[in-house]
């Protein structure tokens, strides 16, 4: 007989069987009182006081977990490892329906892991079973018609609510457990939401630093420079049970994935966009994403936290192909603008003796894939700043185009908000000035190691770097605020008076143009994203 017969026999004959309980509730059930945890606690307690033979080990919850799969279902697995590690060879429950709403797991846990294991399986209600005390009630019809009708009634309850979320997805109502980032539930309806102002103010910077020119890393590193908490951490500190599922480690920072994601997001337009996933079944709650003409999208059902142009402006900009400068965070001003004419590739920048030059990508890496192209980046930045001068003079109704584009870009003005990220740099600053003090004591008295006290300061002296850089930079646009008050400042001002913009800048490119072309002979063709009498400008001459 082999030690681990032996090891179930003694539990088979012993006086007292270690239990474990397992309760769940789940939404399908309703208010159901009767369902209820406390309820489903009470009734097996009493169960086990009834039953000298039962010694409970532990009480195993799933709360406001569907019964239809294993894998979601913590306390479920918990009980399972512990049927495996012989800690219980009882499970007591108030029906079938709590353990199982999957017949296939039913039939799999009672005729396979109970046997393997020699688990004693207690059922008080719908139908009763003890497969040790009357091992005779396993075999009765009613044990798998009642699971099939556990399994159905799940479907149909999956069915009857996917209805209503449909009816009120249509409807603009949102359903989900958590607002998006920058808005909060109305507590007068659950199903409206109403604009968080913290948050919101956090999204209208993401949107105005993209469109000034900073990528999507720097935007990532000045976010956790400033010590911003990231969306997940924020809903946490506000009382909110949330977990962000691509992040397992819970961690307080942004992620560039977190910025794009936001950039991207319609409903800071005020439109509700929902449906955009879908569990595959009832039964595998694995989550597909679905088109977007399959989403539903209702438009002005909240307030929007940003514009309807700086949006569009955005969206551009993201379909750009661009690349981050290395140890840089913000992008070249006609990164994914500028594209060889003969191959169409997006062309190469290159510096050399300070001077910053457009190539062809395609020769460089192959003489024979495509001809020499190349023009100085001061050239072509005159070109492009002339002909769209020269458009302006040319094309009706221009003035809205430019007025639209400034708004995406022209520099925030209110004083009060310069002043709360300025203080809130400067405390972030103290923060790793006095980690930086610290580090030395610490390793003096043995708490760091000499590469540990190097590999902590370098990092900390990088912050400080990164942080002082910051604050330079807000109290240089608040300087530039109180000298030229915005209302004067205003791009559009500037183009009513003069008829002509003066400079370039990534929103008003986005807006204006969409592909710039460099032939051979140094010539520039400019697609503009408007149409005009002449469709293009063309036959402006790279002059060296």
């Amino acid at each position: 007989m082999s030690r681990r017969y032996a090891e179930k026999k003694d539990l088979e004959t012993a006086a007292e069987w270690p239990t474990g309980i397992y309760l769940r509730l789940s939404r399908e059930d309703g208010n159901d009182e009767s369902y209820s945890i406390a309820n489903q606690r009470r009734w097996l307690l009493d169960y086990i006081a009834g039953h000298e033979d039962l010694k409970l080990h532990k009480i195993y919850v799933d709360d406001g977990v569907s019964g239809t799969s294993e894998d979601e279902r913590a306390g479920f697995r918990e009980l399972l490892e512990d049927i495996y590690g012989g800690k219980i060879n009882c499970v007591l429950v108030k029906d079938l329906s709590r353990p199982f709403r999957n017949s296939a797991d039913q039939t799999r846990f009672l005729e396979e892991t109970r046997v393997r294991y020699n688990v004693r399986f207690i059922s008080t209600r719908l139908p009763f079973i003890d497969t040790y005390r009357h091992p005779e009630t396993l075999n009765m019809l009613s044990i798998g018609f009642q699971g099939m009708m556990n399994e159905n009634h799940c479907r149909e309850t999956s069915l009857k609510v996917r209805d209503v979320f449909d009816v009120k997805r249509k409807k603009g109502q949102f359903i989900g457990a958590f607002a998006p980032y920058g808005y909060g539930k109305d507590p007068d309806d659950r199903n409206h939401l109403v604009v968080d102002p913290e948050a919101a103010e956090v999204v209208r910077e993401i949107f105005r630093w993209y469109c000034k020119g900073l990528s999507k890393e720097g935007i990532t590193r000045r976010l956790n420079g400033l010590g911003y908490p990231s969306p997940a951490e924020y809903k946490r500190r506000k009382g909110l049970k949330y977990q962000n599922p691509h992040d397992k480690y819970h961690s307080s920072l942004w992620t560039q994935r977190t910025v794009y994601e936001i950039l991207r997001n319609q409903m800071y337009l005020g439109h509700m966009v929902q449906g955009k996933q879908r569990v595959r079944s009832y039964k595998v709650h694995e989550r597909v994403s679905l088109p977007e003409e399959d989403w539903y999208v209702v438009k002005d059902t909240h307030e929007p936290v940003i514009d309807g142009e700086t949006f569009r402006t955005v969206q551009r900009l993201l379909q750009k192909n661009t690349r981050t400068p290395p140890r840089q965070g913000e992008l070249h001003l006609l990164s994914g603008f500028v594209f060889c004419a003969d191959c169409q590739k997006a062309m190469h920048r290159k510096t050399s003796k300070e001077l910053a030059y457009y190539c062809c990508r395609t020769n460089r890496q192959s003489k024979d894939g495509c001809t020499p192209h190349s023009i100085r980046e001061q050239r072509l930045c005159g070109v492009i700043l002339k002909a769209v001068q020269m458009q302006v003079d040319l094309t009706d109704g221009l003035a809205g185009l430019a007025e639209e584009a400034g708004r995406a870009s022209k520099p925030d003005c209110r004083q009060d908000r310069l002043q709360a990220l300025l203080s809130q740099g400067a405390e972030e600053l103290e923060k790793r000035k006095g980690y930086l003090k610290s580090l030395y004591t610490d390793m003096k008295d043995g708490l760091l190691s000499r590469t540990e006290y190097l590999d902590y300061k370098s990092s900390f002296e990088s912050e400080v770097d990164a942080l002082q850089k910051e604050i330079s930079r807000l109290k240089e646009e608040g300087a530039v605020c109180e000298r030229e008050p915005a209302r004067d400042d205003s791009r559009l001002e500037r183009f009513k008076r003069t008829r002509q913009l003066q400079a370039l800048d990534r929103a008003i490119l986005a807006e204006l143009v969409n592909k710039v072309y460099v032939h051979a002979n140094g010539r520039v063709e400019i697609q503009f994203r408007f149409r005009d009498p002449y469709e293009q400008i063309l036959g402006l001459e790279h002059g060296g």
